[in-house]
């Protein structure tokens, strides 16, 4: 639209003082033409409203004088002033002289991160309400509320309380408008040169010595160096964060891995203000399979303890946890009683449901039954697909048959079957029995990660020029030694601390699947030959 061509239908304004409204002025305007379709389909005003309505010289006249000597705020201030323009020189009226303020230059320095500063975007971000949104007096309303939050923006982030000040702001670069901090230079300085280019943890710090934010890196150089660059390009947060840290210290540690670890136990236990995930242990259940018993069954708990039965896991919560044992009790048909029900030996209506194969009554079944415990451990270990092949053979089947609502079913099922258990064909072995070692070339360095009992017990970490070493060899030699002697035995019980660590180490494990060679150990094993087994990956990693 051009203000040369096209002409004024409706004037909206409000008036505010100190931020409250006192007074709006809404107008129809005859603009002695038709409306185009494309006008009323967009405000839903047409031609037939406007011809008893005030010409363009009438109207702005009563507009002028509603608007007196007050700032004028407009959305897009350069569009509206060209339309308002125009039409004063065409009635002959007095040019605006006022004092002016654009709503949408102020939200771009005030809101950089803010996808698009559009009208109806802006009164999103605020909760505004916009009824009749394109009539122009539902807009100076939105206008209005929008001005009042950016107003306290100002007041609050700038120190700005002026309408000369704000006018000022509206033009000035983003540069200007940020004024980096003092404190920024110094540390970029004096504490990044220093930073080593090595994996670990590091810590942030505000002016009172409190610990306010901690983070791992794969390379700690990289990544805190990266907070003091661009930083009208972070995310509000993170420019809050950068705002009030006066200090960073960190550690350097082996690997990746260790620092996901570190990491998570600094957080638990300083609760820094500026993190949020990590900051409380989670409720996490483990699948728990009942193997000590005669007939094993299958069941969930969110506590591993040494009590007899195996457990795989970690899933995510209690939803996954009973979606696995769904899938478990439906295909393989492991009983699903007590121990009391069971002793009675009388068939129950798990049997007459097709979901179980009734030890209880048929002891000859013991051989089957063995099988299919086998099964559900091999499943629970990510290696057997049936589950998968029975989904995807009954979706399709659904689907033959034109039943789209069942087979989209089965499509979801295969899908969170996906998301669950994706990644334990990585963890070969139960929680408490998942021991071994994970050998891996990261940043340049060879690493060698020891599992005992589920938990990360090691990393040794070499250059990828010296693992030829005799004193590899002798060092691997004594940690294995001493992690992997037949005398130890699992924990009793793992907590909270213990719980987290797992999940962590699952978490790594999937995300780095296709990255290391993985050595298990069996207490079958003698530690010697698993020493040379590691030592002979080791040096293919480091030849490959």
């Amino acid at each position: 639209m051009r203000p040369d061509e096209d002409r004024v239908i409706e004037i909206g304004a409000i008036k505010l003082v100190n931020g409250v409204e006192v007074a709006r002025f809404s107008q129809l305007v005859n603009p002695g033409k038709f409306v185009p379709r494309f006008i009323t389909e967009i405000t839903g005003i047409h031609t037939a409203m406007l011809v008893n309505m005030p010409p363009p010289e009438e109207a702005f006249m009563d507009f002028l004088a509603f608007v007196g000597d007050a700032v004028l705020v407009a959305h897009n201030l350069s569009f509206d002033d060209g339309f308002v323009s125009a039409e004063l020189e065409r009635a002959e009226l007095p040019a605006l002289e006022q004092k002016k303020l654009c709503t949408l230059r102020l939200a771009r320095r005030l809101l950089p991160r803010l996808p698009s500063r559009g009208l109806k975007n802006l009164a999103n971000h605020f909760g505004i309400r916009i009824v009749n949104h394109h009539r122009a007096t539902a807009d100076a309303e939105a206008t209005a509320k929008i001005f009042v939050q950016l107003v306290r923006t100002l007041e609050t982030e700038f120190n700005i309380s002026t309408i000369e000040e704000a006018i000022r702001f509206q033009y000035k670069s983003y540069a200007q408008t940020k004024g980096e901090p003092k404190h920024i230079p110094l540390i970029r300085e004096k504490i990044l040169p220093q930073i080593p280019d090595l994996p670990g943890v590091y810590r942030m710090y505000d002016r009172s010595k409190r610990l306010i934010y901690v983070g791992k890196a794969r390379r700690l150089k990289d990544r805190v160096t990266s907070y003091f660059r661009a930083i009208e390009n972070h995310p509000q947060k993170t420019q809050n964060l950068v705002r009030e840290v006066r200090d960073i210290k960190w550690d350097v540690l082996p690997s990746e891995l260790d620092a996901l670890l570190y990491e998570s136990k600094l957080i638990k236990q300083h609760l820094p203000k500026f993190n949020r995930a990590l900051v409380r242990y989670k409720n996490t259940p483990f699948i728990c399979l009942n193997s000590h018993l005669a007939f094993p069954t299958v069941g969930w708990k969110y506590v591993v303890q040494n009590d007899g039965a195996e457990y795989f896991g970690p899933l995510a919560n209690r939803e996954q946890a009973e979606q696995t044992l769904e899938w478990i009790n439906h295909l393989f048909r492991l009983r699903e009683c007590d121990e009391s029900t069971f002793n009675r030996k009388m068939v129950c209506i798990y049997h007459e449901m097709g979901r179980c194969e009734a030890p209880c009554a048929k002891p000859e079944a013991k051989v089957a039954y063995d099988d299919h415990v086998q099964m559900v451990r091999n499943f629970l270990m990510g290696e057997n697909e049936s589950v998968r092949m029975a989904l995807q053979h009954k979706m399709k089947k659904a689907a033959a048959a034109l039943a789209f609502e069942e087979a989209r079913w089965f499509r979801d099922q295969l899908q969170m079957f996906d998301r669950i258990l994706q990644g334990r064909k990585h963890i070969a072995a139960p929680v408490r029995d998942h021991n071994g070692a994970f050998v891996l070339m990261e940043e340049g360095a060879l690493l060698v990660h020891l599992i005992r009992f589920g938990k990360k017990v090691e990393t040794l970490r070499f250059s990828p020029d010296g693992w030829q070493t005799e004193r590899v060899l002798h060092l691997l030699q004594a940690v294995v030694e001493d992690q992997f002697s037949p005398h130890l035995t699992p924990p009793e019980r793992y907590g909270q601390k213990e719980v987290d660590e797992i999940r962590i180490l699952a978490h790594w494990m999937y995300c780095n699947r296709g990255r290391f060679h993985q050595v298990p150990f069996t207490k079958e094993l003698d530690w010697s030959i698993f020493l040379h087994r590691i030592h002979a990956v080791i040096q293919q990693t480091a030849l490959s």
